[in-house]
Protein backbone atom coordinates (compact mmCIF):
# COMPACT_ATOMS: atom_id res chain seq x y z
CA UNK A 1 0.00 0.00 0.00
CA UNK A 2 1.30 3.33 -0.67
CA UNK A 3 0.13 6.23 0.82
CA UNK A 4 0.79 10.22 -0.31
CA UNK A 5 0.19 13.08 1.98
CA UNK A 6 0.52 15.85 0.34
CA UNK A 7 0.50 19.72 1.79
CA UNK A 8 2.38 23.29 2.09
CA UNK A 9 3.47 24.30 4.84
CA UNK A 10 1.29 27.17 5.79
CA UNK A 11 -2.21 25.27 5.69
CA UNK A 12 -3.99 25.23 9.26
CA UNK A 13 -5.36 21.72 8.46
CA UNK A 14 -2.43 19.53 7.68
CA UNK A 15 -0.88 18.62 11.02
CA UNK A 16 -4.39 17.37 12.30
CA UNK A 17 -4.91 15.60 8.96
CA UNK A 18 -1.81 13.78 9.32
CA UNK A 19 -2.35 13.02 13.15
CA UNK A 20 -5.23 11.58 12.17
CA UNK A 21 -4.31 9.45 9.30
CA UNK A 22 -1.73 8.07 11.41
CA UNK A 23 -4.06 7.30 14.40
CA UNK A 24 -6.18 5.37 11.77
CA UNK A 25 -2.91 3.62 10.68
CA UNK A 26 -2.31 2.76 13.80
CA UNK A 27 -6.07 1.60 15.12
CA UNK A 28 -5.83 -0.65 12.07
CA UNK A 29 -2.51 -2.05 13.02
CA UNK A 30 -1.22 -0.95 9.56
CA UNK A 31 2.31 -0.45 9.32
CA UNK A 32 3.25 1.41 6.05
CA UNK A 33 5.92 4.33 5.48
CA UNK A 34 3.63 7.81 4.78
CA UNK A 35 4.80 9.68 2.18
CA UNK A 36 4.97 13.61 3.34
CA UNK A 37 5.31 15.56 -0.23
CA UNK A 38 5.32 19.36 0.62
CA UNK A 39 4.02 21.49 -2.42
CA UNK A 40 5.98 24.44 -2.78
CA UNK A 41 5.58 26.07 -5.47
CA UNK A 42 2.98 26.06 -8.51
CA UNK A 43 4.82 24.34 -10.75
CA UNK A 44 4.81 21.29 -7.95
CA UNK A 45 1.29 22.03 -7.86
CA UNK A 46 1.07 20.53 -11.05
CA UNK A 47 3.42 18.15 -11.35
CA UNK A 48 2.19 16.34 -8.44
CA UNK A 49 -1.56 16.99 -9.48
CA UNK A 50 -2.15 19.05 -5.96
CA UNK A 51 -5.94 19.38 -5.15
CA UNK A 52 -5.04 21.61 -1.86
CA UNK A 53 -3.83 21.23 1.05
CA UNK A 54 -4.05 18.44 2.58
CA UNK A 55 -4.42 16.04 0.13
CA UNK A 56 -4.39 11.89 0.68
CA UNK A 57 -3.83 9.75 -1.82
CA UNK A 58 -3.62 6.08 -1.35
CA UNK A 59 -2.65 3.96 -4.35
CA UNK A 60 -2.75 7.18 -6.07
CA UNK A 61 -6.28 7.63 -5.96
CA UNK A 62 -7.62 10.38 -3.82
CA UNK A 63 -9.79 9.56 -0.67
CA UNK A 64 -12.42 11.58 -1.39
CA UNK A 65 -12.40 9.75 -5.31
CA UNK A 66 -12.29 13.17 -6.63
CA UNK A 67 -10.84 13.34 -10.05
CA UNK A 68 -8.26 15.09 -11.07
CA UNK A 69 -8.54 18.78 -12.57
CA UNK A 70 -6.62 21.31 -14.20
CA UNK A 71 -6.96 23.40 -11.23
CA UNK A 72 -4.17 22.81 -8.85
CA UNK A 73 -2.80 24.97 -6.75
CA UNK A 74 -1.18 26.09 -3.77
CA UNK A 75 -4.84 26.08 -1.71
CA UNK A 76 -6.28 25.03 1.01
CA UNK A 77 -8.76 21.82 1.25
CA UNK A 78 -12.15 22.24 2.02
CA UNK A 79 -13.12 18.23 2.51
CA UNK A 80 -17.00 17.42 1.52
CA UNK A 81 -18.06 15.11 4.60
CA UNK A 82 -17.09 17.68 7.22
CA UNK A 83 -16.46 21.04 5.65
CA UNK A 84 -13.45 21.54 7.09
CA UNK A 85 -9.74 21.34 6.18
CA UNK A 86 -9.52 17.80 7.30
CA UNK A 87 -10.82 14.79 5.89
CA UNK A 88 -13.35 12.61 8.28
CA UNK A 89 -12.50 9.31 10.38
CA UNK A 90 -14.86 7.26 8.41
CA UNK A 91 -13.74 8.45 4.56
CA UNK A 92 -9.99 7.45 5.60
CA UNK A 93 -11.16 4.11 6.94
CA UNK A 94 -13.30 3.57 4.09
CA UNK A 95 -10.22 4.55 1.67
CA UNK A 96 -8.01 2.71 3.69
CA UNK A 97 -10.57 -0.42 3.85
CA UNK A 98 -11.28 0.09 -0.25
CA UNK A 99 -7.22 0.15 -0.78
CA UNK A 100 -6.67 -3.32 1.08
CA UNK A 101 -9.30 -5.58 -0.01
CA UNK A 102 -7.83 -4.24 -3.83
CA UNK A 103 -4.28 -5.29 -2.54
Amino acid sequence: MKIEFLYFKDCPGHQSALSLLEQILLERDITVAIEKIEVTSPELAIQHRFLGSPSIRINGVDIEGREETSEYGLKCRIYQDTGLGIPSETILSKALQEAEKNQ
